[in-house]
C-alpha cells in the first residue's frame, strides 16, 4: 500500500500488522508537496518502531531546518532541535507563474515547506504541523495536531481546535475553542477534557467552549479546513 497526502493513523497502521492481515503487508508513506514531490519515505513494517514520522529522505533529497535566526546556524540539521523544513534537489518544482511569491519560498537555496518538525538521531523526520495553523495563546506557541492527539489519545474523541480574539475589560487576547462533530459530549464530558488539557499542557490552553457541528469543511484530499472553522464560529458560533 501507498499513502501519500494525509498522515498516518498508527491505530490504523496497526491494524495491517493484527490478526485481520498478513504480517507481511507492506505500507509506504510518502511525505511532500505539490512544489516539492516525494521528500521522505516511510517503510511499514520494517520501520514501525517510528510510526509517527514520515520517514527519512529519499535519495537525491536535501533536508534541512530552518530556525529563523541568524545569529545561529539558521539551516541545521541537529537533533530533536525544531524549525520549518526546508528541502532542495531535483524534486522541486522550478516556480511559480508569479516568480516573487516562489522567491519568497526560497532560503540559501531551499524551499520553505511551510512544515514544523525536526529529525531524530537516527534521520528520522517528525512533522508537527504547519507553520500557518501554529496557535499562540499567551506567548505560548502549540500546534493544533498536539492538541487534537492528546484529546483523541485520551477520550477517543475526534475533534478540531481553533483560536479566536475574545475582549475582556484589558486587551484582546486568543481563547481556544473546540470544534466536533460528535453528539456525545456534555458538559461533564467537556470539563473531563478541561482538566486533562490543563494537567498536560498548563492553564493557557483550556478550551473555553466546544461546539458541535453536523460537518467539518475538509479539502478533496480529507484536510480540515481550519479558516473554515473560525469563519463558522465567527457567524453561527457565538
Amino acid at each position: 500500500l501507498k499513502v501519500a497526502s494525509a498522515p498516518l493513523c498508527s491505530e490504523r497502521v496497526k491494524r495491517f500488522y493484527g490478526p485481520e492481515f498478513s504480517a507481511t503487508t507492506k505500507i509506504y508513506f510518502n511525505y511532500g508537496l505539490t512544489e516539492a514531490m516525494r521528500c521522505c519515505i516511510l517503510k511499514l513494517p520494517s520501520e514501525i518502531d517510528k510510526l509517527g514520522s514520515v520517514g527519512r529522505p529519499v535519495a537525491g533529497v536535501k533536508l534541512k531546518f530552518y530556525s529563523g535566526d541568524k545569529n545561529k546556524d539558521f539551516l541545521h540539521n541537529e537533533p530533536f532541535e525544531n524549525g520549518e523544513i526546508v528541502t532542495s534537489g531535483r524534486h522541486v518544482s522550478m516556480g511559480y507563474d508569479d516568480q516573487y511569491e516562489w522567491n519568497k519560498r526560497i532560503i540559501d537555496g531551499y524551499f520553505r515547506t511551510r512544515d514544523h518538525g525536526y529529525i531524530d538521531d537516527d534521520g528520522f523526520i517528525f512533522v508537527k504541523g504547519r507553520i500557518d495553523d501554529a496557535i499562540n495563546i499567551g506567548g505560548k506557541m502549540i500546534q493544533p495536531e498536539e492538541f487534537e492527539y492528546l484529546i483523541k489519545r485520551e477520550f477517543g474523541l475526534d475533534c478540531y481546535i481553533v483560536s479566536l480574539p475574545f475582549r475582556t475589560s484589558g486587551p484582546v487576547t486568543e481563547v481556544l475553542v473546540l470544534i466536533t462533530e460528535s453528539l456525545q459530549v456534555n458538559s461533564e464530558y467537556f470539563n473531563s477534557i478541561k482538566e486533562h488539557v490543563k494537567v498536560s499542557l498548563g492553564s493557557s490552553f483550556v478550551p473555553a467552549k466546544i461546539y458541535q457541528v453536523p460537518n467539518i469543511p475538509r479539502t478533496l484530499n480529507g484536510k480540515v479546513k481550519r479558516a473554515a472553522l473560525r469563519d463558522w464560529l465567527k457567524n453561527e458560533g457565538n
